[in-house]
């Protein structure tokens, strides 16, 4: 949704957060093939409670909330700039600014915060097994790559101010459907270490199950495909962070292939994990 920065995105962002939030307060019956003993009705709610991160954020937007309706600065429009103007306002308790809407104050500010808080809230609420936690993780990294897709097929054939070749946007860097460039590395850099993870897990998972295959190569090929998102996003701080999920997963994989049972094969891959650091590194 444009990288969340429009207005009527947040919107639709907060909106879906309270409604998984909502949902994943529910009472729910667990039975049959979902139980090992007896039957039992759970209350999120109480799960809720304990968890302290709940209450941090209760803290938190209560502080926020009393700056909003404390207000110790106000925003004034003149004929060719604006300035902050101040006002009467309770001196003891923390003071914010009131600003319009539609360029940014806490109001709108807690609605963009309000959305991931309530989301990380559904999601420990809701997810009570691992498939769940590892389908919504894959299902991240499919839309990050059909969004990397996206944007490669725009950044070849698509006017430069153009995002999905009909929306206008100020900038040039604009990649896939984040007008700006750090936001789309950030999302494309956490989906590179997520797919990394996947790989990691489904590989020792086969190896556990002995299994002859596993999606371990598709997630790995994901990632490199999310990589090259990352890079034409030209977002460094981004391109940094994946080296480092790199350096990780390169240092990982070289000792689980020195340690390997094969020792044959050992060698080979372990200079394939070189040859690939280093073009990395090089590049």
């Amino acid at each position: 949704m444009l990288g969340g920065m429009r207005v009527w995105a947040q919107f639709f962002s907060l909106g879906l957060s309270v409604a998984a939030f909502s949902v994943a307060l529910l009472p729910r019956k667990y039975s049959g093939d979902y139980v090992h003993g007896d039957d039992y009705r759970l209350y999120p709610h109480r799960k809720l409670l304990r968890w302290p991160l709940w209450w941090i954020g209760l803290l938190f937007f209560g502080y926020v909330l009393i700056q909003a309706i404390n207000p110790a600065w106000e925003f004034v429009q003149m004929e060719n700039s604006w300035g902050m103007r101040k006002i009467d306002h309770i001196e003891w308790l923390p003071t914010g600014m009131r600003t319009p809407f539609e360029m940014m104050n806490p109001w709108r500010q807690m609605m963009i915060w309000g959305a991931p808080f309530l989301l990380a809230c559904a999601m420990w609420l809701g997810f009570t097994r691992r498939k769940s936690i590892l389908t919504v993780a894959s299902t991240i990294v499919a839309n990050a790559a059909i969004l990397a897709v996206i944007g490669f097929a725009v950044r070849l054939t698509a006017p430069p101010r153009k995002i999905l070749w009909v929306i206008d946007t100020p900038v040039w860097y604009h990649f896939s459907t984040f007008i700006y460039k750090n936001h789309a590395g950030g999302f494309f850099a956490i989906c590179v270490g997520l797919a990394l993870a996947l790989a990691v897990w489904h590989h020792h998972h086969a190896r556990q199950q002995m299994c002859r295959s596993s999606a371990a190569s598709l997630f790995v090929f994901l990632a490199v495909l999310l990589l090259f998102a990352v890079l034409l996003s030209y977002s460094r701080a981004a391109i940094l962070i994946v080296g480092s999920y790199l350096v990780i997963f390169f240092v990982r994989g070289a000792i689980r292939v020195l340690r390997g049972r094969n020792r044959q094969r050992s060698p080979l891959l372990f200079g394939m994990f070189c040859i690939g650091f280093m073009v990395f590194a090089g590049f």
